[in-house]
C-alpha cells in the first residue's frame, strides 16, 4: 500500500513524548489504578478502534485516547495472584508451565516501565510495586542444587523438560533471567540498590554457573555467545547422562537452536542493564562461583559483555544477506537489489544427523520473534548504556534488512486478511508441512505476526526505513485492530507483551499514511526538522507518524 518512488504528500509534526493516559491521573483511586495496571500489561489478543484514523497529524493526547480504550477494557485479563499461584507451584514441582508466563510478564512490565517513563507517580509506582512482587516471587524459587546431568552443585532456576527431574535450560531459565535481571534494573532505577543487587546476583549466579565458567562440568557455552547442551571437552558422564534423560546423543556438543542461545542472551542483557544501573557505593557485590571462590565484579562484567558481544556475532553470522530481485517470490515493493535477510530455525550444518529432520527449516514467522527482540534489545542496550547503538554490533542496516525480509518474503498478499496474508517462514513457504506446523498453520498463521510489529518499533528512528516501517504496520497492525476491515484475531488476551498497544499508540494514524509515496532519491532521507528540535526530542519524525523516544521497549 505505500508507493515507493513519489513524493511523500504529508507534512512532518513534532511528537514530543507526554506522558500516557495523563487524562486519568486526577482518577487517583488504588482500586481504579488497579485496574489501569491490569490492563496495560494485558495488550497482546487486539485493541480497540481508532477513534481518529484518518488526521495527517499525530497527536500525543490523541494518542493516548487511542491506547486508553483498551486498557480500560481489559480490566480483568491478568490476575496477579494466578502469577504468585504459578510460582508457588513452580518452586515445589519445578514444571515450567506457568512459570514462564509470570516472567514474560515482568519482563513486559518492566520494559514498559521503561518505554513510557514520565507516567505519572501514582500509575508508575503502583506498575512497580506491582512488578517488583512477581519478581521477588521468581528470585525466592533461586536454588542451588546437584541437577541429575551436571551431577556437580549448581546455581539458578531448573525445570522439567523432557525427563523426569529438573535441569538447568538455557531457554526456560533465559525466561526467568530476563524478568529478575529487568526487575534489579527497575530496583536500581527507583533508588533500591540493595534489592535490585540481590535480585541481580542471582541471575549473575546462574549465567556464570550455566555460561560464563571455564568448568566444563557446568558451562554450556564453548565460546562466547555459543551454546550448546554439553561441550565436547566435559567429563564423559555428563554426555551418557544428557543422551539417556533426552533419549538422544548426536551433536550434543553443537549449538543448540537459535533461540534458545538467544533467551540466555537476552538474559545477559538485562543483566548488565541492572548492573550498570546499580549504586556499586550503595550495594554489596559479593557473587562467588560454585564452589565458593570469590568473583571480582570488574572481571566477570566483561565476560558478561563479552557473552552479549559473542550473541550478537551468533546471531549476525546466522543470518545470510539476500538481495531481492524479479522473482515471483520476491515481493518486496521498494527497488531491485535490496538486501534482506534469510536464515534458520536451527543451524544443523554441524549436525549431519540432523539435516533434513523438522528442525532443519528456514526461521518460522512464530521463533523469528526471538531474533529481531535480540537484535533490538542489545541495539536499546548499546545506546543506553554503552554511548551508541552499535556498541555490540548490531545496525541499522540490521534491522533496514529485517524490515525487507518481512516484507519481500512473510507478508504475501495483502489482498486478503487472516492468515493467508502471511508465508509461514522467512523463505516464503505456505505449504512446507515443517514450517507450516503448530500455531504457523493457515488459520493461526496471523496470530504471530503481531511481533513482526516489533521490527517497525524498533526502527522507527531511521529515516531511511520510514517507508517499510509504514509499510510493515500497515500491512500487519490491522489484523488486530478493532473494527477495522481485515481485523482477523480471535485470540483472547494474555498477559506478556505489550507490541500492540505500542504499536497502535505509535502508529494508529496507519490508515492515513498508508498511501504515503517514498522517494527512491536522497532527498527521501533527509531530515524533517531543524537540528535544535532532532536535539530536543531525540530523534526526527516523518510523516505525522511517529513519537521517537530515546528509551525502546524492544
Amino acid at each position: 500500500k505505500v508507493q515507493y518512488g513519489a513524493k511523500p504528500s504529508l507534512s512532518p509534526t513534532l511528537c514530543p513524548p507526554l506522558p500516557m493516559l495523563n487524562q486519568l491521573t486526577a482518577m487517583g483511586a488504588r482500586g481504579l489504578m488497579s485496574i489501569i495496571f491490569i490492563a496495560l500489561v494485558g495488550a497482546q489478543g487486539y485493541v480497540s478502534s481508532i477513534n481518529d484514523p484518518l488526521s495527517p497529524v499525530w497527536d500525543a493526547l490523541q494518542a493516548d485516547t487511542e491506547v486508553s480504550g483498551d486498557i480500560k477494557r481489559l480490566t480483568s485479563k491478568c490476575d496477579l495472584d494466578k502469577f504468585l499461584f504459578n510460582i508457588s507451584n513452580y518452586a515445589v514441582n519445578r514444571e515450567k508451565n506457568g512459570v514462564r508466563t509470570s516472567s514474560e510478564y515482568v519482563t513486559s512490565v518492566a520494559e514498559l516501565l521503561l518505554q513510557f517513563s514520565p507516567l505519572n507517580v501514582t500509575l508508575s509506582n503502583l506498575l512497580y510495586t506491582q512488578m517488583l512482587e512477581v519478581a521477588v516471587a521468581l528470585n525466592a524459587t533461586f536454588v542451588t542444587t546437584v541437577p541429575e546431568i551436571e551431577n556437580v552443585p549448581m546455581r539458578g532456576w531448573p525445570m522439567k523438560i523432557k525427563s523426569e527431574f529438573p535441569e538447568m535450560d538455557s531457554y526456560q531459565g533465559g525466561h526467568i533471567g530476563e524478568a529478575v535481571g529487568l526487575a534489579a534494573e527497575q530496583a536500581a532505577l527507583h533508588g533500591d540498590h540493595e534489592t535490585a543487587a540481590s535480585l541481580a546476583h542471582s541471575v549473575a549466579a546462574m549465567l556464570h554457573d550455566g555460561f560464563l565458567t571455564a568448568d566444563l562440568k557446568r558451562t554450556k557455552m564453548v565460546t562466547p555467545g555459543v551454546v550448546v547442551y554439553v561441550p565436547a571437552g566435559a567429563p564423559k558422564g555428563r554426555h551418557e547422562r544428557y543422551a539417556a534423560a533426552h533419549k538422544v546423543s548426536m551433536c550434543l556438543d553443537k549449538p543448540q537452536a537459535l533461540n534458545h542461545g538467544l533467551m540466555a542472551g537476552m538474559a545477559a542483557i538485562a543483566l548488565l542493564r541492572a548492573c550498570n544501573a546499580i549504586n556499586w557505593s550503595q550495594a554489596n557485590w559479593h557473587l562467588k562461583d560454585a564452589d565458593g571462590i570469590l568473583l571480582n565484579i570488574t572481571v566477570y562484567l566483561k565476560d558478561l559483555e563479552e557473552f552479549v558481544i559473542g550473541s550478537a556475532r551468533v546471531l549476525l553470522d546466522s543470518l545470510s544477506v539476500r538481495n531481492t530481485t524479479t522473482s515471483s517470490k520476491d515481493v518486496y515493493p521498494g527497488p531491485k537489489g535490496t538486501e534482506w535477510y534469510k536464515w534458520k530455525y536451527w543451524d544443523v550444518s554441524e549436525c549431519p544427523e540432523r539435516v533434513g529432520t523438522k528442525v532443519d527449516r528456514w526461521e518460522d514467522i512464530d521463533h523469528a520473534q526471538y531474533e529481531i527482540k535480540f537484535a533490538a534489545k542489545v541495539s536499546a542496550l548499546g545506546g543506553e548504556y554503552f554511548g551508541t547503538k552499535e556498541y555490540f554490533g548490531v545496525k541499522k542496516k540490521d534491522f533496514r534488512r529485517f524490515l525487507v525480509t518481512v516484507l519481500n518474503r512473510i507478508i504475501v498478499d495483502l489482498s486478503v486478511s487472516g492468515g493467508a496474508r502471511f508465508a509461514c517462514d522467512v523463505s516464503g513457504n505456505t505449504t512446507n508441512e515443517k514450517s507450516c506446523s503448530q500455531d504457523r498453520e493457515l488459520s493461526l498463521r496471523h496470530e504471530p505476526a503481531q511481533y513482526l510489529l516489533i521490527v517497525a518499533i524498533a526502527a522507527r528512528d531511521d529515516p531511511k526505513a520510514k517507508c517499510d516501517v509504514i509499510s510493515l504496520v500497515s500491512s500487519v497492525l490491522p489484523l488486530f485492530v478493532e473494527g477495522d476491515p481485515d481485523f482477523s484475531t480471535t485470540l483472547e488476551t494474555k498477559c506478556k507483551h505489550t507490541v500492540l498497544i505500542q504499536a497502535k499508540y505509535y502508529f494508529y494514524k496507519y490508515h492515513a499514511y498508508q498511501d504515503i509515496n517514498c522517494l527512491s532519491t536522497a532527498e527521501e532521507h533527509a531530515p524533517l526538522l531543524t537540528h535544535e528540535s532532532r536535539e530536543l526530542h531525540s530523534f526526527t519524525v516523518y510523516s505525522g507518524a511517529l513519537r521517537l523516544r530515546t528509551m525502546h521497549l524492544y
